[in-house]
């Protein structure tokens, strides 16, 4: 399983030898807001959203830049559930 780490220079310098190792053999690198694909990300929702029996979402979405990081908020608001009847033959 590979680590999410949230500092990546809190295991900088050579004092700490050890964690540097742990950060590169199994930490995985930052993701960076310009490789974000917000469409694409809305698609994946859906299809779970959908293989869920969840139709008719509405959704809103934003991104928030403060600094130096960057949040992507997606609201969903989900239609009803769709039940199908059980036939028993």
């Amino acid at each position: 399983m590979r680590l999410k780490l949230s500092d990546p220079t809190i295991y900088s310098g050579t004092k700490r030898k050890f964690f540097w190792q742990i950060r590169d053999r199994n930490g995985e690198p930052p993701v960076l807001f310009s490789q974000v694909d917000l469409n694409q990300n809305i698609k994946l929702i859906q299809n779970h959203l959908e293989n869920k029996r969840v139709f008719q979402v509405n959704y809103t979405a934003d991104t928030v830049v403060r600094r130096k990081k960057a949040h992507v908020i997606i609201m969903l608001r989900p239609g009803h559930n769709t039940r199908l009847p059980l036939f028993i033959s």
